[in-house]
């Protein structure tokens, strides 16, 4: 049998799901009279039962019912929404042994008069041994001394050098009794082979005096085996007598200055070789963000070091400012001897300091490098281009903290859609007084996010409404909150956004997106902070308070029509009634209503084909009576209403027969005093109908 009671509290049950079934078979066994009356049921519509308290349903401290629609997380920004550090480029040092500093050296020489005489012509020697030990006239000397003489340079510095730069300086001073008038000195490698190297002349020395001269020495390849020669000897026969003594001497200071080699065999100096100081650019995906500290949770240095130097190196790498767990980081240190090396570098809780150029105090590692010759003491071969290569690739980087300015860029919150199907039944909208909607924000990230949020209401008709809610600022921790989470709550009503306007389309779905400026406000310092672990997170609550003021609230529902069998799902067939149309004049349907709820309604009920095209009406009128309320909106004072719903047998003939499988059923609703103050529904609120139906059969049909 059809639910029948829907048509006697169809305002009661569509809005609040109270049905009773109300089996009219019953009148197959009363007795037959022209007219008669039975009563059906009473009925208590308890506000309690019908919104029973659940995850949607929410009573305040005084009964006061609210329909609640949440959702946690609406949106989300992870770390890496506000910066991603590209992959950073390899460093590559290239560094060339260069020159070498050889030691200066210092030689003196001597020769004396008898000396040289053994190489003289013997025209010459006679002339000496003659006057040798008296007091004479010095005779004068043309002549040579082409014997190749050693100098002993006394260093074990080298074996042989190709000098870039230096200077050999001459100092010759003459301890003859006579002026000598030309003397010239030829300088020679005599290891591993003699060859000559440069000559220096002196002319007119005087007695006891000396002059000096030099020879640059640039490409010019020295030994540590040196000779001299003098192939011209002249002096000038003494003026008057003097005492002739074969001891008497010619002296020769020989000093190096500035030697630089730039090939050969040598003992390599303890040095640096030409140190570097890199810089590596952590320039983000945004260019605006400005990072001073940063530190890793993970990642890896990868170092690749290759040397031909024949010579043990130690090579030092030094990160500037860098502290591990907040000590600060002892410099990297390995050594490398005409190989290659290959290591790791654990960055793992490294923390650097991007601050050490005042110039552009941010987002600028620096590292020393710097390659030590660690001298052996023994000489080995050498030449300018052998080379120190280095290679530094960054591998696995993941961020523990970043400190500084994250920049200005804007993060779209992408669309997620809440359906709202309870709302579909409110067909000129959900008029409610006072909702809200409440955004609760949870948040680790320490830098200002300003959020604009676009919610979007479509109705089942596809009509729009805008949220347009203004926009908001997350709370977010400050740096002396860094670790902490804080949580913040913003509120939207219709005193700042069109929320009322959204929810009395009323809504199928509202579509919830938007978009998140970090610092709208433009640089202010380097404040912000992000941690491992961090982010934000936003969710909202819509809260719909039933506190309602309408004159004019239309719900509608269509259901299959319930005065008739449907048979085969598109035609009717028999009377669910108890009575054909034909063997009844009318049908009345008698509601008494004690109403405690501040509403009142009136129905209209509408009868269609398949294709739901209306075709009849049957207009109720008033059903029930609005309760009387306070100034607060509450119920103060019940109501008493008696409706009644007649079925003419001729109007339910004419439905049969257009084969109306269908009713539409529209309540229409108004507010205490005709919608002019809001009313508020509670808990306790209570409505009782007493429900009784009355027949008047056609005699001698029944």
């Amino acid at each position: 049998m059809k639910k029948i009671y829907l048509l006697i509290l169809t305002f009661s049950i569509l809005t609040f799901s109270c049905k009773k079934d109300l089996n009219f078979e019953k009148f197959d066994k009363i007795s037959i009279s022209p007219e008669f009356g039975v009563p059906l049921a009473i009925v208590e519509m308890k506000m309690s039962d019908i919104f029973k308290q659940d995850s949607n349903i929410v009573y305040d401290p005084n009964g006061f019912i609210s329909f609640i629609q949440r959702q946690d997380s609406v949106a989300s920004f992870p770390v890496d929404s506000f910066v991603t550090l590209p992959s950073i480029d390899p460093l590559e040092t290239d560094n060339k042994l260069g020159v070498l500093d050889i030691d200066n050296l210092t030689i003196n020489q001597s020769k004396s008069l008898d000396e040289m005489s053994s190489n003289f012509s013997t025209s010459t020697k006679n002339a000496l041994t003659l006057v040798a030990g008296q007091v004479a006239i010095f005779p004068a000397i043309t002549d040579e001394n082409s014997e190749l003489n050693n100098l002993p340079i006394n260093s074990s510095q080298f074996e042989s050098i190709s000098l870039s730069e230096g200077f050999m300086v001459l100092e010759f001073r003459n301890e003859l009794p006579v002026t000598i008038d030309q003397i010239r000195i030829n300088i020679y490698n005599t290891s591993p082979f003699q060859y000559f190297i440069s000559q220096l002349v002196f002319n007119n020395v005087a007695p006891n005096s000396s002059k000096k001269d030099s020879i640059n020495l640039n490409n010019v390849t020295l030994s540590n085996g040196l000779g001299y020669s003098l192939p011209v000897f002249k002096t000038f026969a003494s003026s008057s007598p003097v005492l002739v003594d074969l001891d008497d001497q010619i002296k020769f200071n020989i000093e190096t200055k500035g030697l630089k080699a730039y090939a050969g065999a040598a003992i390599f100096p303890t040095k640096s070789i030409d140190p570097q100081s890199l810089e590596i650019d952590l320039k983000a995906d945004d260019p605006t963000i400005r990072i001073r500290k940063i530190t890793f949770d993970a990642g890896k240095i990868n170092y690749d070091v290759t040397s031909n130097i024949q010579e043990r190196l130690q090579i030092k790498i030094n990160f500037i400012g860098a502290k591990n767990n907040g000590i600060p980081m002892a410099p990297i240190v390995f050594d490398v001897n005409n190989n290659n090396k290959k290591g790791i570098i654990d960055l793992s809780n490294v923390e650097f300091d991007l601050t050490s150029d005042p110039s552009q105090p941010y987002n600028k590692l620096k590292v020393d490098v710097e390659p030590k010759i660690i001298s052996s003491n023994q000489i080995k071969n050498f030449d300018s281009s052998n080379f120190i290569r280095a290679s530094f690739t960054f591998d696995n980087l993941t961020l523990k903290e970043i400190n500084g300015y994250l920049g200005t860029r804007e993060i779209i919150i992408q669309p997620s859609e809440q359906t709202f199907d309870f709302l579909d039944q409110f067909e000129s909208g959900f008029p409610l007084d006072d909702p809200k909607i409440k955004i609760f924000t949870s948040n680790s990230i320490g830098v200002p996010v300003d959020v604009t949020l676009d919610a979007i209401g479509t109705s089942a008709k596809g009509a729009t409404q805008s949220l347009n809610a203004p926009a908001f600022t997350i709370g977010y921790p400050t740096v002396s909150q860094k670790g902490q989470v804080v949580t913040d709550l913003k509120t939207i009503d219709k005193n700042n956004s069109s929320l009322v306007a959204l929810l009395n389309l009323p809504p199928k779905k509202i579509s919830f997106g938007g978009k998140a400026q970090i610092n709208a406000a433009g640089f202010t310092g380097y404040n912000d902070f992000i941690l491992k672990g961090t982010g934000i997170s936003v969710g909202y609550e819509v809260e719909m308070p039933l506190s309602l003021k309408t004159n004019n609230l239309k719900i509608e529902q269509t259901t299959d029509n319930p005065f008739f069998e449907i048979v085969n799902g598109d035609t009717l067939g028999k009377s669910s009634l108890g009575f054909e149309p034909e063997d009844m004049e009318y049908m009345d349907l008698i509601l008494k209503i004690d109403n405690g709820i501040p509403f009142e309604a009136s129905l209209d009920m509408f009868f269609a084909d398949n294709d739901t095209t209306i075709l009849d009406t049957i207009e109720v009128g008033t059903l029930m009576k609005s309760a009387i309320a306070d100034a607060n909106g509450r119920t103060s004072t019940n109501t008493t209403t008696v409706a009644t719903i007649r079925l003419q047998s001729e109007k339910l003939a004419a439905i049969k027969k257009k084969n109306l499988t269908k009713m539409v059923v529209r309540i229409t609703i108004k507010t205490f005093d005709n919608g002019s103050a809001p009313v508020k529904i509670y808990s306790d609120y209570v409505s009782k109908i007493g429900m009784s139906v009355k027949v008047k059969l056609k005699l001698g049909n029944k």
